[in-house]
């Protein structure tokens, strides 16, 4: 049989599924074989009873298109045989204890975010003066000194 199952609820707790299947079945009856195309119907819930194991209760039905059977016998009184042309059909139901293998799915955490980039002191921004002296750009030049006196002036013996 090839199924579709669609799965309910959650890994953890109580869920449900349901689904069909098709395929064919080779049934056995009266002494003879025949098979058919057969489809079945499935539907089941489960619950966890601990992290790796979990119980269920399943419900199948299940059904074979027409199924030809033929037996011959011979007694006393003579010989015959019986035939059937018939479909087989047939209801489930199933409890299940399911382990389940492997570890729980670990939780899937984002990544960090990245650390801020280190603060990088920068030296305050400064000027040169014209006397040669460095200050900071908000600051302002000192005056500069007064120029020097002028040099005096040589008179003669007379003063000229």
């Amino acid at each position: 049989m090839i199924n579709v199952l669609g799965d309910f609820g959650s890994d953890a707790g109580f869920g449900g599924y349901a689904g069909l299947g098709v395929g064919r079945a080779r049934v056995k009856a009266f002494g003879d074989r025949d098979s058919a195309w057969a489809f079945q119907a499935i539907a089941g819930v489960r619950t966890a009873i601990s992290e790796n194991i979990d119980v269920g209760l399943k419900y199948r039905y299940f059904r074979t298109g027409r199924l030809n059977f033929r037996e011959d016998f011979a007694d006393d009184v003579g010989a015959g045989f019986l035939a059937a042309n018939e479909r087989f059909s047939s209801h489930s139901l199933l409890a299940s204890l399911i382990f389940n293998f492997g570890a729980p799915a670990a939780e899937v955490l984002p990544p960090p975010p990245p650390p801020p980039p280190p603060v990088v002191e920068q030296a305050p921004a400064t000027q040169t003066c014209p006397d040669g002296s460095v200050i900071l750009a908000t600051s302002v030049c000192p005056p500069p000194p007064p120029p020097p006196p002028p040099p005096p002036v040589e008179r003669g013996e007379r003063g000229q």
